[in-house]
């Protein structure tokens, strides 16, 4: 009876690991793809012609302070849309092809990156040959990056931050404010997270 048991709470222990690890493996859903289209589609024109390059890997971002900056910043911004966003940010998350665009999007890995943005090359003019070669390659012209997306409880409005990378030194983010409307996802506001 007691090897039984054993067996038994080994068994329960294992499963209960592995609920545990799938519950870690963040997935984006569809409703963040459905903010990320919107916001794209909002921002850059989404015809057959363009092309997007996006990061796959969604990097972990926070907003610090308990986001007393963005709720001054956005005035109609809780406190528990914030918490979302940090609680979907805690860890990265990968980009699928989900979104909802007429452009293509090309979604870079970390090794794609590394082999066309050397990291051993100098500053300089060779870093300008890197971002020509990266314009040249997917016909677009920044770098774009996406952090997960934040709702608030009644799912009517989302935070996310977008950052555009178009040079050694330049590119910047910002968080955008979105409401849900009839139609989609809108741009209520945006506050500059970060500039380089």
């Amino acid at each position: 009876m007691t090897k039984h048991f054993k067996q038994l709470a080994l068994t329960i222990l294992c499963v209960l690991l592995a609920a545990q690890f799938c519950f870690a493996q963040t997935s984006i859903d569809a409703e963040e793809y459905a903010v990320y289209s919107d916001l794209l589609k909002n921002i850059y024109s989404d015809d057959a012609l363009s092309q997007f390059a996006i990061e796959k890997n969604v990097r972990a971002q926070f907003v610090e302070n308990n986001g007393e900056y963005l709720i001054k910043k956005f005035s109609s911004v809780d406190v528990d849309l914030i918490r979302n966003f940090n609680e979907r940010n805690k860890s990265g998350a990968e980009i699928q092809n989900q979104f909802n665009l007429k452009s293509k999007v090309n979604l870079l890995t970390e090794t794609e990156l590394k082999e066309i943005f050397k990291p051993e090359r100098s500053y300089g003019e060779t870093a300008e040959e890197d971002w020509e070669n990266f314009r040249k390659k997917y016909q677009t012209f920044s770098l774009l990056s996406l952090s997960r997306v934040g709702f608030n409880k009644s799912q009517d409005k989302a935070l996310v931050m977008l950052g555009s990378q178009y040079g050694w030194l330049g590119g910047d983010g910002f968080y955008y404010l979105l409401v849900k409307k009839r139609d989609g996802w809108r741009i209520k506001k945006k506050v500059r997270a970060w500039i380089s």
